[in-house]
């Protein structure tokens, strides 16, 4: 299994380009794991992935 780690936090201007990518990746089986804070947008964002 092919695995990738992701990180951004603060704004959206560093997840949001992130998501597809990552979308893209866990739907060909990687795992994908994102480390952000848990007060920023990312945790929102991400969370449903």
């Amino acid at each position: 299994m092919k695995k990738l780690v992701c990180t951004g936090g603060g704004s959206a201007g560093h997840v949001i380009p992130t998501l597809p990518i990552m979308e893209y990746l866990i739907a060909r089986s990687w795992q994908v794991v994102y480390v952000g804070s848990t007060s920023g947008l990312e945790e929102r964002l991400v969370k449903p992935l």
